[in-house]
């Protein structure tokens, strides 16, 4: 495949001669990283081993395919040209772009092979062209992927001019998309330094993530596809603000051939942008390219943003909720890898982004079922017990933290723990499950309290205590029953999905049994209180026992 690939990249060799850049230097780095493309982890693989390094690169694609599939059912079933073409552009647009900040971010930005490159006498521009074509090679094989349903049906459903469209468009759409991620990620390396452009890039990627997962949730519930078929068969001015409806105007100009004025700046639009794009991303952002790319693979530790902080800040409230020696030890050790590790920020924050969604969904679709105003259905929250759902849902967004903080890919370092004296390796687990509480979930539980207390008053406060003992119990349990591993000891490829998943299902059908027992509860407040202190003797005990684990209990 990859010998295809560099086959049809010759096609475009005269291209780079006009731009100035040496094509063969950049056909070898090119055609370099898209053999080490087929030898990477896909995310399609379960963390399994597998003898043809490829095939996973191919269920990726053949994932992709599946995906273009549904895309391609719904071009055939809307009437409405505009309302189509815009679902599968923008659907088309999101997943290319959310694939480049999932795999490529770390690809375009790759200092591993800098000792290698840098020091060769390649241009500027020919390094930045090389990282670029294969960006492009790479999603296009994906793109292809998920088009080739789409188009097909546009052949078959609009006939021959509008599929002939559907190709090109499909072409500039991953190239707008590559462009605008690339670009904002060269403008970034230019006006920030090193360490910054890190970390935004990181909190980059989760917010996309989420807002990506959010929308295939959210929006379909608060869309009325049924109006929405009816209102969009034209675009409207606001069009210029919403790329994929460039691509769906200019469909509609193929198929119908309509000279009015909007959708002849639709289709002008949908050419020009993308290819102005890489132009000015080529003249006014690459040539910074080399200089920030060897910047990044130099570490920078006097601007780090925890680093600065003053120590009380950082350890007064594990001093109150640690015990001094290696549980103490312990809790800084897995603050700092929450706060420091942007691997593990990325496998974290995605998740609880989307349980918390999850949770939206279910407020939203309660409210679907009323014909009250918004204000008027939080005022009448207060005659019902659904504080009770948010308050354990706190536990539901935190519970892959404490399964996350086991992988890391310098699982190596680990040694460190068993070349020490320690003897009780349960306060290192003790310590890093604090941590997590005291990182992630206080701040959660006391926000939604605090919410809680604004609408239900002291109602809730009985049930706000009760609750936060209940969770932390919960929590606690949870942490004894599964596999016992200390931080970052373990290979990301070790990771079963599998159990992982069992592991989930059975925590929600827990939280939601102990969450309904709470219910039942509710009209008995002396019962709450008294149980309270007993649920505290219970998680005494167990974190007693927790940190007697042995070295032959831990994996």
């Amino acid at each position: 495949m990859n010998s295809i690939l560099l086959k049809f990249l010759d096609f475009f060799k005269p291209i780079y001669y006009w731009q100035k850049i040496d094509y063969d230097q950049l056909r070898a780095i090119v055609g370099i990283k898209l053999t080490m493309d087929n030898r990477r982890d896909s995310s399609f693989n379960m963390g399994q081993y597998q003898e043809d390094a490829s095939s996973s690169f191919i269920l990726t694609i053949v994932f992709f395919g599946i995906l273009g599939g549904a895309i391609a059912f719904l071009i055939g079933i809307f009437p409405s040209i505009i309302l189509a073409f815009s679902f599968y552009h923008l659907y088309l647009m999101a997943m290319i772009t959310l694939t480049l900040i999932s795999d490529f971010s770390s690809v375009l930005l790759d200092t591993s092979d800098n000792t290698i490159l840098l020091p060769r006498p390649i241009a500027s521009k020919t390094f930045f062209a090389a990282r670029a074509t294969h960006i492009v090679l790479y999603i296009g094989q994906m793109g292809l992927a998920l088009s080739i349903f789409p188009i097909i049906v546009t052949f078959f459903k609009y006939g021959f001019s509008a599929g002939v469209f559907t190709i090109v468009s499909s072409i500039l759409n991953i190239v707008f998309s590559i462009a605008l991620t690339n670009g904002l990620y060269l403008l970034l390396m230019r006006l920030t330094s090193e360490e910054r452009l890190k970390s935004i890039i990181n909190y980059f990627q989760i917010g996309m993530t989420i807002f990506i997962m959010a929308s295939s949730q959210i929006l379909p519930r608060v869309l009325l596809f049924g109006n929405l078929e009816k209102t969009a068969t034209d675009l409207a001015w606001w069009f210029v603000f919403f790329p994929p409806m460039w691509f769906a105007g200019a469909t509609k100009f193929f198929i119908e051939f309509n000279f009015d004025w909007i959708y002849l700046a639709a289709t002008f639009l949908s050419v020009a942008v993308p290819v102005v794009s890489w132009w000015a991303i080529g003249k006014y952002l690459s040539p910074y390219f080399v200089s920030k790319i060897s910047d990044l693979g130099t570490a920078s530790i006097k601007n780090h943003p925890v680093a600065n902080k003053k120590p009380w800040i950082n350890f007064s409230l594990g001093n109150l909720i640690t015990q001094p020696g290696l549980e103490r030890a312990a809790y800084t050790f897995t603050k700092f890898a929450y706060e420091r590790d942007r691997k593990l920020k990325l496998r974290i924050y995605p998740s609880m982004g989307y349980s918390f969604i999850m949770i939206l969904v279910v407020f939203l679709s309660s409210k679907s079922r009323t014909d009250a105003t918004w204000f008027a259905y939080i005022v009448n929250l207060k005659d019902s017990e659904i504080y009770l759902f948010a308050l354990y849902a706190c536990i539901f967004v935190v519970v892959t933290v404490p399964i996350e903080i086991n992988f890391s890919d310098d699982y190596k370092c680990a040694w460190i723990f068993q070349s020490t004296p320690i003897e009780k390796p349960g306060y290192i687990l003790v310590g890093g499950l604090k941590s997590m509480m005291a990182k992630f979930f206080l701040p959660l539980y006391t926000f939604t309290s605090f919410i809680i207390l604004l609408i239900w008053k002291e109602k809730a406060i009985v049930d706000i205590v009760f609750g936060f003992m209940t969770c932390w119990l919960l929590m606690l349990l949870m942490a004894i029953i599964s596999d016992q591993h200390l931080p970052l000891s373990v290979q990301p490829s070790a990771r079963n999905r599998e159990v992982s998943a069992l592991r989930a299902i059975v925590s929600i059908v827990v939280i939601g049994v102990v969450s309904a027992g709470h219910y039942f509860l509710t009209q008995y407040d002396l019962v709450l209180w008294l149980a309270t202190p007993v649920i505290m003797l219970i998680s005494y005990l167990l974190i007693r026992r927790y940190k007697q684990l042995s070295w032959d209990e831990v994996q």
